[in-house]
């Protein structure tokens, strides 16, 4: 199963939507109003037990802020990548 949320603070209705799930693929915009952190989007996927976590709707370039896959690690210890425009996953 593979849940996805975008465009979201962190709340519990996104944990319950994601729970179990093979992939969680979250934004990980920053802190601002209505959006979430790298480390917010690791602890999601932590409490929601999932397989994988891949970040969405980051800042790139110039306003790229620190390392985001190493942030999500510091709440999820599952594999966490950062999705690129036209990647593909295999869910075998």
């Amino acid at each position: 199963m593979v849940a996805y949320s975008c465009d979201t603070e962190p709340c519990s209705q996104v944990v319950r939507l994601a729970a179990g799930a093979d992939v969680l693929i979250h934004e990980a915009a920053g802190g601002a109003l209505g959006h979430s952190s790298a480390a917010e989007a690791g602890d999601i996927a932590r409490q929601a037990e999932v397989g994988e976590l891949y970040l969405i709707h980051y800042r790139t370039g110039k306003y790229a802020s620190g390392n985001l896959v190493a942030e999500a690690k510091q709440c999820f210890e599952g594999q966490v990548g950062l999705a690129e425009d036209f990647m593909t996953l295999d869910f075998g």
